[in-house]
């Protein structure tokens, strides 16, 4: 089955600036100044235990030179680690340190608390449970395409 010109309304293309929008509009930029892609590969980095370049490239969309420029400051701040691949001196691969490990999670606890005001102020707590189904429905099949 194809996504038809009538579904478009309903694609990915129209989900993901809201998204996007909502954790942007929720994210403590004073108390973590970071960029929307330092944050991709941060979030990126908590679900995976290491990137190489290449990947971390693809995450955000850019070049391996941006992806480098995003990554070198969070290194310089002790969040993220460079390391060469023994297997293939070609790959060089980031991951996070303890130290930004504690932070990022330090750093969601506000984001989620923000994000649960937010809900508070705009939907029911029915719909707040259909959002978390269908969410939880979403990333379980969009989990399969990658």
């Amino acid at each position: 089955m194809r996504i038809s010109e009538g579904d478009r309304d309903f694609s990915l293309l129209k989900l993901m600036p809201m998204i996007q929008k909502v954790i942007l509009s929720c994210w403590d930029r004073e108390k973590y100044p970071y960029t929307k892609s330092q944050l991709t590969l941060i979030m990126a980095l908590l679900h995976k235990d290491s990137l190489t370049m290449k990947e971390a490239a693809s995450y955000i969309s850019s070049s391996k030179e941006q992806a480098t420029r995003a990554v070198a400051p969070l290194v310089d701040k002790g969040l993220m680690e460079r390391y060469t691949d023994p297997a293939n001196r070609n790959y060089v691969h980031i991951q996070l340190t303890d130290t930004g490990r504690m932070l990022v999670l330090e750093m969601l606890d506000g984001l989620y608390d923000n994000i649960n005001k937010l809900l508070d102020q705009a939907i029911s707590n029915e719909e707040k449970l259909a959002l978390r189904d269908s969410l939880t429905e979403s990333i379980r099949i969009l989990n399969k395409v990658l």
